[in-house]
């Protein structure tokens, strides 16, 4: 999605709050639908799901990755200890 397409966006959010802020007491001449609205609140909840998939990909998962790598590679080694330690376990020599 390009920055464009989301100020497109952002714009018509803009104008449904701003119309739907003053319809809410008083009639007025608003022009935006139910499905209309709904569309404009979904392309919005993807523009915002889009920024934060992106957000974590180029700034979390760096990070944790080294982290997660560690973990399991100590995971894996403890396990290791364990099953020789299992396996070597002779109680009656």
């Amino acid at each position: 999605m390009s920055s464009g397409s989301l100020w497109v966006k952002l714009d018509l959010i803009d104008q449904f709050t701003q119309c739907w802020g003053g319809c809410l007491h008083v009639p007025c001449s608003c022009t935006v639908s139910y499905r209309e609205a709904k569309v404009k609140v979904q392309d919005f909840g993807e523009a915002a799901l889009g920024f934060a998939g992106a957000y974590y990909e180029d700034h979390i998962q760096p990070v944790t990755a080294s982290y997660t790598d560690w973990a399991s590679g100590l995971k894996s080694t403890l396990w290791e200890k364990i099953k020789t330690t299992i396996d070597d376990y002779s109680p009656f020599n």
